[in-house]
């Protein structure tokens, strides 16, 4: 009987989907029909993705799936390029509680409807297109917002269900003061039918119950008053959710015909008892670890850092948690603990037995469980708990949907609904991939990935270089929410929000924060001029990120010397106030002809056959470096370098997997064989000779391939005596005066014969530049950083900046090469420009660096995701000034 009650309801569901799906298929006043092509296509259906997949939406439906090639679209249908990319159907959070906290405040104060829309755009922004608020909803917003989406209004939200008010003992509901009040206190049987009777009334999707003594401090729900309210809604046809903690309750909540569970049992591992009441009875568990799991650290968590919590969430709310593990008790961590490896448990064997796993986050039950983001923090912990990643994205698409009763969500097949998530990397590798999402379409439709905070900040004043290469706008105004651009034009001619903030930069230049696509961290400690292995930790790459924010760069890529797991982990990570951090891990060279100092010589795999040329690779491959580094270089006739076999193998073996390669070398007949052979950069330009029109006739065949020219390793070098770039202020408020002595030291008086030989190859470079951009060929800004002593973090790549504009290129065209073309090379699609959608990463300067390069080193603020960088204490830290 409780079977079959439940395919009653999954019919109800699934005729009203069906009524839905044929209401979509009548004739429209306008029909947009796209193509999405190439990428690997994971429909939710728990079976092997469709690799190199074609998907047919036709306004807000799929109409048809299969191979690239086997799908022809109409005429006139627009085709979207996803090679290289994961598409999984979006997620569907089935335990929420909404509205209740907003920024550092909880309070039911903030259950109003603007914060509701923003949490529905935050949850559409990471990729989920349905919640269910369970039973703390206080007021009928909910039933407003959600007959509003019903109707086609409020795109680009995740659709709003509501189980209303949920039922409890009285003060016995919700664990959080600020939550009980919405529960109802129910003590008799009749009160208890009657207030069921009066939520499904209202159209709850779901009764929600609280069985729980809070370890003993309250009264719980009696089996007699919950079957009375099972009972009653099952008159109703609407189905119940229970929050339990007690094995011995579940199965008596099982027996009593419960519908699902919003958590694991807790005191005790699930036994064979309950398991086969769950299967028998097909009754819906919420795993619900994330909550827990927060509890179980004695020190801040690696994923306070990740990069998509801070896009979602403020750094003040971040910040507070993260101060709340110095005060946790060893004995509660460790209570913690015990509870958390027993839902592990729990969970693992549920889910060998078959038992139907969902997916719920707690979202809102408890301050700082960061709405959204909760929920790509939750697939992490299943897979961890022993769900393959596969089964992660079935129960948390899949199985959601069939539970809400929801027939056109959950699974990418014809008929459903165009809800997609495009990835860009393969969550079947790693489920943490889902945090890495390139775009959201929500009923056909993409959804807007700005920032939805009500925070806004707009700038004014300022003469506004927006890294388009297009004339400045004079007078310009533009507008910060959150950690984003949504506005850009003339002062006075822009829409503000109401309320906005103004910030008055009249006078000043405003550039975007530049990206340098070449650098080496972790090797040199700034602070006493040292290159050892030792000093790459956490510490100091985290400094290296640092020093590059304080010069206005917003994100780095370190080159080939980086080793271990860390440099994968700081690149998952957003640290407030540094920039972004990119890695190709270690490179490839032959024995002794990598990088050119003993400390990091050994860091590359060393390649001698193709086998080994394939298997660094293969090694590396895994990890999705940004690129992978080889060094093509026989360091003026004293060692060996690749052959062209070797690096053609390593190349080849790259595009294989789908990853770039990009080489170090000096030679211009190596730079023909690897253009070649297939290389997308160059980390220098040549330096033996002059190009040919054979080579630049090869770059125009492969028009991809781009240059870093790396000249302010030549440039700092030409000046005779005392060079003047040792009085850079810039320089001094960064390096301590002991540091800028052992720079003096190495620059000063140099030998003549050195002298001439520095010159001699800056006018080749210089040489070879002009023709490469002369052709056309794509010049970005790469410093080369660290690669010795004294090409100091963050100020050299900034003079790198001064030399580029030194060798001809103009104000304009450096500002380019380094900014909207440095980001586009390292694929950071949200940085390089000052436009609606970018992350708000930008340079305030003093001067006008049209006028003259160097002025962008007159730097008045920085800032980063739309917060200012704090470069006094930066500097304080550093030099004490």
């Amino acid at each position: 009987m409780r079977s079959l009650k439940r395919q009653r309801w999954i019919l109800i569901g699934l005729i009203a989907g069906s009524l839905a799906i044929l209401a979509a298929q009548q004739p429209a006043s306008s029909t947009t029909v796209t193509l999405f092509e190439g990428a690997r296509l994971i429909a939710g259906d728990g079976k092997a993705p469709i690799e190199d997949s074609a998907l047919l939406v036709q306004n807000d439906r799929i109409v048809q799936i299969g191979k690239k090639g086997t799908i022809q679209p109409p005429a006139g249908a627009a085709r979207i390029d996803l090679t290289g990319k994961t598409v999984i159907p979006a997620l569907i959070d089935t335990h929420v509680h909404l509205g209740y906290q907003k920024g550092l405040s909880y309070s039911a104060d903030n259950f109003t409807r603007d914060h509701l829309l923003d949490l529905l755009h935050r949850y559409a922004y990471c990729g989920i297109s349905v919640v269910l608020s369970l039973g703390t909803d206080p007021n009928d917003l909910p039933f407003q917002i959600r007959a509003e989406q019903l109707a086609g209004k409020l795109a680009g939200t995740a659709f709003f269900m509501t189980a209303g008010r949920g039922f409890a003992a009285p003060d016995a509901g919700p664990n959080l003061p600020e939550l009980k009040p919405s529960a109802i206190g129910v003590t008799t049987e009749a009160d208890a039918r009657k207030s069921v009777r009066e939520q499904i009334a209202k159209k709850v999707d779901f009764i929600k119950i609280w069985v729980d003594d809070r370890n003993g401090t309250v009264k719980k729900l009696s089996p007699e008053l919950y079957r009375a309210i099972i009972d009653e809604a099952h008159k109703h046809n609407t189905r119940v959710i229970a929050h339990v903690f007690y094995l011995d309750d579940a199965k008596d909540l099982v027996r009593a015909g419960i519908d699902g569970f919003a958590h694991l049992v807790r005191d005790r591992e699930a036994d064979d008892e309950l398991i086969s009441l769950l299967k028998q009875r097909h009754v819906f568990v919420m795993p619900n670890l994330a909550i827990s799991e927060n509890a179980i650290h004695a020190e801040p968590p690696a994923w306070l850092n990740a990069r998509m919590l801070h896009e979602v969430a403020s750094d003040a709310e971040i910040e507070r948690l993260r101060s709340t593990y110095a005060t946790r008790s060893p004995q509660a961590v460790e209570r913690a603990r015990d509870t958390y490896r027993r839902m592990q448990r729990t969970l693992a064997k549920l889910q060998a037995a078959g038992v139907w796993i969902g997916f719920g986050t707690d979202d809102g039950a408890a301050r700082d469980h960061f709405y959204a983001y909760s929920a790509l923090r939750e697939l992490q912990l299943m897979a961890q708990a022993g769900m393959t990643p596969n089964d992660v994205i079935t129960a948390a698409t899949r199985n959601s949907a069939e539970f809400l009763g929801l027939a056109r969500q959950g699974t990418l097949a014809p008929g459903k609904n165009a809800d997609f998530v495009v990835l860009e990397a393969n969550p079947l590798e790693n489920i943490a991939n889902t945090e890495k999402i390139a775009r959201v379409f929500l009923q056909g439709k993409e959804v807007s990935r700005v920032a939805q905070g009500s925070s806004a900040t707009v700038f004014e004043g300022a003469r506004l270089i927006t890294g388009d290469g297009k004339a400045p706008i004079e007078n310009s105004a533009f507008i910060v929410e959150n950690n984003r651009f949504t506005g850009v034009g003339k002062k006075g001619e822009l829409r503000v929000p109401a309320g906005a903030r103004h910030v008055d930069l009249t006078g000043k230049t405003v550039i975007p924060a530049m990206v340098d696509v070449h650098s080496h961290f972790g090797f040199l400690k700034q602070q006493d001029g040292s290159m050892s292995k030792a000093n790459f930790n956490r510490e100091n790459l985290l400094d290296h990120l640092n020093r590059y924010a304080y010069h206005g760069f917003a994100a780095a890529i370190s080159m080939g010397t980086d080793f271990g797991e860390l440099p994968y982990q700081l690149r998952e990570e957003v640290h407030p106030g540094a920039a972004l951090f990119r890695t190709v891990g270690r490179g490839l060279a032959w024995p002794g002809s990598g990088p050119n100092d003993p400390a990091r010589n050994d860091v590359p795999y060393v390649v001698t056959t193709l086998e080994q040329a394939r298997k660094a690779v293969q090694d590396l491959a895994p990890h999705r470096p940004d690129f992978v580094k080889i060094w093509v270089d026989d360091r003026n006739h004293t060692q060996k370098k690749l052959t062209p076999e070797l690096y053609g193998a390593a190349v080849d073996e790259a595009r294989k997997h789908n990853l770039r390669a990009i080489a170090h070398l000096y030679d211009l007949e190596d730079a023909k064989g690897l253009v070649r052979a297939g290389i997308s950069g160059f980390t220098h330009l040549v330096r033996d000779k002059d190009i040919d029109d054979e080579f630049i006739a090869l770059l125009k065949q492969h028009p991809d391939v781009f240059f870093t020219p790396n000249l302010g390793v030549t440039s700092r070098g030409m000046e005779p005596g005392r060079p003047v770039w040792l009085d850079d202020p810039l320089l001094h408020e960064t390096i301590p005066p002991g540091e800028i002595a052992r720079l003096e030291r190495q620059f000063s008086n140099r030998r003549p014969e050195a002298l001439a030989n520095t010159r001699a190859s800056w006018d080749l470079q210089v040489r070879n530049l002009t023709k490469l951009r002369a052709a056309g060929v794509r010049i970005v800004l790469g410093s080369d950083s660290a690669g010795d002593p004294g090409r100091t973090m963050g100020w050299h790549a900034i003079w790198e900046v001064d030399a580029l504009a030194k060798a001809g290129m103009s104000p304009a065209e450096v500002i380019v090469a380094s900014t909207r073309l440095a980001a586009e090379t390292l694929k950071l699609d949200q940085l390089g420009m000052v436009a609606p959608g970018k992350s708000a990463d930008f340079v305030v300067l003093n001067a006008n660096p049209l006028d003259n390069i160097a002025n962008t080193r007159k730097i008045d603020k920085v800032y980063l995701r739309g917060q200012e960088v704090n470069r006094a204490a930066m500097r304080a830290a550093w030099t004490g000034k």
